[in-house]
């Protein structure tokens, strides 16, 4: 590996790695995955494109009635659901704006925040959530060198994330938003592969 990408691939927390050609036909099809932390030990990260389809609120609200103090008809925000990745799809992790910290809380960088507490479950349903979030359900994990591995076999585009991407813009144009950061449109790229 030279020194080049080393210095890359140890700066992708905070990015959006966003899946190439190569990934066709498994999970990650067309996935755009915010990475929240890279570490020697194991990288970890959510797709952020992908409605979550098993389950609903409703079902969340269910498994957390020994958590959450909100009845029902007491919800004043129903959050979509995204699917955040394969691995613990019962686990939610809310991704959010920097306007809330709770205990719990991980500042991932300036702009990107973690919870994962039932409390933040409890605010947004109250309405004293953050202003912006994404709540995924399940995760994307990489073991030692995986993630390095998987972008030099070009699985994987490394672009840098923004707010507006993961917080302004719908769903399901994040994708085709993420590459349009770095000045291209993906439909017209069958092929490319490459690391940003």
């Amino acid at each position: 590996m030279t020194e080049k990408s080393n210095r890359v691939i140890s700066n992708l927390s905070g990015h959006f790695v966003m899946a190439t050609e190569n990934l066709a036909d498994s999970y990650f099809e067309d996935a755009l995955v915010f990475i929240c932390t890279h570490e020697p030990d194991m990288t970890l990260g959510l797709v952020v494109n992908q409605e979550m389809i098993e389950m609903s609120f409703d079902d969340i609200l269910d498994s957390l009635f020994n958590e959450i103090h909100i009845k029902t008809e007491d919800v004043k925000e129903w959050p979509s659901l995204l699917a955040g990745g394969p691995v613990e799809i019962e686990k939610g992790l809310v991704l959010h704006s920097n306007d809330y910290k709770a205990e719990g809380t991980i500042e991932l960088t300036p702009d990107f925040y973690l919870s994962s507490t039932a409390k933040i479950i409890e605010d947004i349903c109250k309405g004293k959530g953050p202003k912006k979030y994404n709540l995924c359900m399940g995760y994307s994990g990489w073991s030692p060198l995986q993630l390095e591995e998987e972008i030099a076999e070009h699985d994987w585009i490394v672009v840098p994330a923004t707010t507006e991407v993961l917080f302004d813009t719908p769903v399901d144009e994040r994708f085709g938003a993420a590459a349009e950061t770095m000045g291209f449109d993906f439909n017209n790229y069958s092929g490319f592969v490459g690391e940003a």
